[in-house]
């Protein structure tokens, strides 16, 4: 390979935290642009989910003194059926489910990043690391497509496995429009809905972002609490975190319905690049038994991205029944696995494959 490639290794945030405005620069200049890659999600995640098994393994990849490639990685030592392993994974997965991570490179750089990559893994970092678990990279990520051939052309094995499954809906150019598309039973569902809340419910719906975020944010942690039955509170410094760090970009907007001043639903979005990601909603199952305050409030939150002229709404993984009301496309993930040749790779292999072999005698 080119010896005009070097990749490095961050292992502390101190050092990440020096590189915050190159990170974003690259992923801007990358087909894999999310903002689940950007530097202040990623970063925010770090901080409030720290964990003593885990360590920060970012690579970084620059070509002389330009950076032109991010794997955004961190190693967490643990065991699969009792054997002590240390798994390279994504940051930014466990406790915040972001979607769309990758590998991400500046355009037309993406096989030379990967095959750097994979020579360093396998060669100066060898000892640090025993198995590469990358879970729902995006089914047409070019960092997947150059690393696999890259391991089939060296006669290696790498499992590749189906992963989740982001619905989206691509909004047209106004709410007639976008109305036009829905099916006759949804249209007329939300309409009812709508005009079921109008009076004598005294309902009114609210879209924060930017500034107006900062003053409800504790509000809406305490409203999402309370109806999810959920408190974890690192889940929470973070999503207050990130919303405060990215106030001037205007990554995050929050909705509310309420009722005669009682909250009754609220959905915590995040806007990117002209796509509007639906992460985070509770609602008042209590308030009426006619109506799904979660719906209404969704197909407003649908009216608004048109309005402000987005051109993506993604609901993010899952199959949810409801996501599937609104969508009209979709986009899949896959999981790659990928060990040395080591014992307890090789031992975690085995198990996977005693696994396999059980289930389909068992079949």
């Amino acid at each position: 390979m080119n010896n005009k490639y070097k990749v490095t290794v961050i292992d502390s945030l101190s050092e990440w935290e020096k590189i915050a405005r190159e990170w974003d620069e690259v992923l801007c200049q990358s087909s894999s642009n999310s903002v689940f890659l950007t530097w202040e999600w990623l970063y925010t995640w770090a901080e409030c989910f720290p964990e003593e098994k885990r360590r920060l393994f970012i690579l970084l990849v620059h070509m002389g003194d330009e950076l032109v490639g991010i794997a955004p990685w961190c190693i967490r030592h643990t065991q699969s059926r009792f054997i002590p392993l240390k798994q390279i994974e994504f940051l930014g997965k466990l406790g915040a489910s972001s979607d769309y991570l990758d590998v991400f490179s500046k355009k037309g750089r993406e096989r030379e990043v990967a095959i750097e990559i994979y020579q360093f893994l396998l060669g100066n970092v060898s000892s640090a690391w025993d198995s590469l678990m990358l879970e729902d990279v995006p089914s047409n990520s070019l960092f997947l497509l150059h690393f696999t051939e890259k391991i089939e052309e060296d006669g290696k094995y790498a499992e590749m496995t189906r992963g989740g499954f982001c619905p989206y809906v691509s909004l047209p150019e106004s709410k007639d429009d976008f109305m036009a598309t829905l099916s006759q039973h949804r249209r007329g569902q939300y309409r009812r809905d709508q005009k079921i809340l109008q009076s004598p419910h005294n309902v009114t719906h609210q879209s924060f972002t930017g500034k107006q975020i900062e003053p409800i944010l504790d509000d809406f942690v305490s409203f999402f609490s309370d109806k999810k039955g959920y408190t974890n509170e690192s889940f929470f410094s973070f999503i207050k975190r990130f919303a405060l760090k990215s106030v001037e970009n205007r990554w995050v907007q929050i909705d509310m319905l309420t009722s005669n001043a009682s909250k009754i639903a609220c959905f915590y979005q995040l806007r990117y690049q002209g796509t509007v990601f639906g992460y985070l909603m509770a609602t008042d199952k209590s308030f009426n038994s006619k109506v799904s305050v979660g719906n209404l409030l969704l197909g407003l939150c649908l009216e608004n991205s048109i309005s402000e002229k987005m051109s993506v709404y993604d609901f993010l993984k899952g199959t949810d029944a409801y996501k599937f009301h609104w969508t009209n496309g979709g986009r899949s993930s896959l999981n790659l696995f990928f060990c040395q040749r080591n014992i307890p790779a090789l031992l975690t292999v085995m198990g996977k494959f005693l696994k396999y072999l059980a289930k389909c005698i068992l079949k």
